[in-house]
């Protein structure tokens, strides 16, 4: 049946191959053989068939069977990436990328990548001085630019999120800012930024973010550089 399975896959008859990789899993009774089948089917379920729970499911029957430390660590990764990237379950991928940074055998990309991941599971989950803990991580051991903007960005977002209501906040989200490289993602934060402002009714120092972008050739900045002005206006002309 794995053989089948094989060569179903290799014509892109997926529903065949299913068929054929579920009945070693389900007859056979060898671990390697099951763990073997359960990566196919996990690897159809998600690539193919987009049932990430279904991925999920043959992916913990591969981690479980598996007596090869690589292959489980690979079905570890890919189990991490569906909870974080498909299923919104950070709770659950936390405790996955805490136990692959823990490995010795991730390259540097992986490395920053898995950092980033879990410092922005901290994140969603309204974790923030855990998330910074993480980011602050990746901007020690990166030398990814990319990695280290993104651990930037992540960092001056816990600022003007849930525990984001001090004086500061603003001042240490504008200098993080200062420091980032990439033109896209300073834009992302500035605008970030200015709905933050927005939403205390602080108009002026809103436009002042958008402005410094100089960046007024852009309709959507441009256009809500003038929804501030307005607001502001019409902020100052209010009956004390």
């Amino acid at each position: 049946s794995l053989s089948r399975g094989r060569k179903a896959l290799e014509k892109s008859d997926y529903d065949s191959a299913i068929r054929e990789f579920t009945k070693v899993t389900e007859q056979s009774t060898d671990p390697s053989l099951i763990s073997e089948s359960s990566r196919f089917l996990a690897d159809i379920y998600i690539a193919q068939k987009k049932d990430y729970k279904m991925g999920l499911k043959y992916l913990d029957v591969s981690i479980n069977t598996s007596a090869n430390a690589l292959s489980s660590r690979e079905s570890m990764k890919r189990k991490a990436a569906v909870l974080f990237h498909h299923l919104s379950r950070y709770d659950e991928a936390i405790p996955l990328y805490v136990r692959l940074l823990g490995s010795d055998q991730l390259s540097p990309a992986e490395t920053g990548e898995y950092r980033l991941n879990l410092a922005k599971s901290y994140f969603l989950l309204s974790q923030f001085q855990q998330a910074r803990i993480e980011a602050q991580r990746v901007l020690k051991d990166s030398e990814d630019p990319q990695h280290r903007d993104r651990a930037s960005k992540l960092i001056a977002d816990t600022y003007i999120s849930g525990d984001g209501d001090g004086k500061d906040a603003a001042e240490q989200y504008k200098k993080i800012m200062g420091d980032i490289q990439d033109v896209e993602t300073k834009k992302d934060m500035a605008l970030n930024l200015a709905l933050w402002l927005e939403q205390k009714e602080k108009y002026k120092e809103a436009f002042t973010v958008l402005e410094n972008l100089n960046l007024k050739e852009d309709e959507f900045i441009a256009a809500k550089m003038k929804q501030l002005d307005r607001l502001y206006l019409l902020q100052t002309r209010r009956p004390k």
